[in-house]
């Protein structure tokens, strides 16, 4: 059991860089954007135009986000859950929330289940979502433990996805 700011936390690494996450995550995005594809059109026509337009929504500011947080770690930027170096980034997007790039594929994937109208899609969307938490949480236990720093990052920058909200 590893504490992380006063709590305690019981996930599995699954791989020394957390590989085994990643391998679920790409999995699940793939059956979110799979599912809206092949069972999209479930709303009605008048849901239809509301649901386009918030999920496309949605997806821009998700695509943005996922942008921010890439250009913000440069060289420092990777897939996997292991600190790349022992330097928080802090700059553009990174002083508002700490996982942006999350916290974008998210927004993506709820985007595309709305946009295709695809109750399975918005169903695996919300799994996705929780799988996301749980990586990030964890991905967070990790960086404690090799970056100093981190918590005091942590308490200055409240939000995990969405600055203001999440």
């Amino acid at each position: 059991m590893r504490t992380v700011s006063g709590r305690s936390v019981s996930l599995p690494d699954l791989g020394p860089r957390g590989e085994g996450w990643v391998a679920v995550q790409t999995a699940l995005i793939v059956a979110v954007l799979s599912s809206a594809a092949l069972t999209g059109g479930s709303w009605s026509h008048e849901a239809r135009a509301a649901t386009i337009a918030l999920g496309a929504i949605l997806v821009l500011v998700g695509v943005a986000e996922f942008a921010l947080g890439a250009v913000a770690l440069g060289p420092r930027f990777s897939i996997w859950m292991a600190p790349v170096t022992s330097q928080i980034v802090e700059t553009g997007i990174y002083g508002r929330v700490r996982h942006p790039i999350c916290g974008g594929q998210v927004l993506i994937g709820f985007g595309v289940a709305l946009v295709a109208a695809s109750w399975p899609a918005l169903a695996l969307a919300t799994a996705y979502a929780a799988l996301v938490a749980l990586k990030g949480h964890h991905e967070e236990v990790m960086i404690e433990r090799r970056v100093p720093g981190y918590a005091a990052y942590r308490r200055r920058v409240p939000h995990v996805w969405l600055p203001g909200i999440v």
